[in-house]
């Protein structure tokens, strides 16, 4: 959690007894947010942030969850649905005539990414039909 912090130079002040007390300068939460050359960042935030970077991906989760998949599968099936569909008129909507294009056209672009691969595309364009259908 980040807060804004205001520097007070310290100073004197009255207590309640009526005695004069010196204070040290200090921090305290501000109320308003500061000019970017008046922020503090302390030793042991910066700190922090950097052992989570250095971390990497290790804090995000493995596996997706059934919805998160269902969704994807749902949207993937979409797209491929539009991408092969016709206008009511019985026009292509796009240039690719069958999923086999599809999937060529993927792999001359994207082929090295990780999950472009023909057998995978297959794969998964099989179950995202599957996902709409079965919705």
């Amino acid at each position: 959690m980040w807060r804004i912090m205001e520097r007070s130079s310290g100073g004197k002040s009255k207590a309640p007894d009526g005695t004069m007390k010196t204070l040290e300068p200090f921090y305290y939460p501000s109320a308003d947010f500061p000019d970017p050359a008046e922020l503090v960042i302390q030793r042991n935030d910066i700190e922090a942030f950097e052992a989570l970077i250095a971390q990497g991906n290790q804090s995000l989760p493995v596996a997706i969850n059934p919805r998160e998949r269902e969704t994807l599968l749902n949207i993937t099936g979409g797209l491929l649905d539009l991408l092969l569909g016709k206008t009511p008129a019985g026009k292509l909507q796009s240039v690719f005539e069958s999923q086999a294009a599809v999937i060529d056209a993927l792999l001359a672009r994207y082929e090295d990414k990780p999950g472009i691969a023909k057998r995978t595309l297959e794969d998964k364009f099989a179950k995202a039909k599957l996902s709409l259908t079965s919705s």
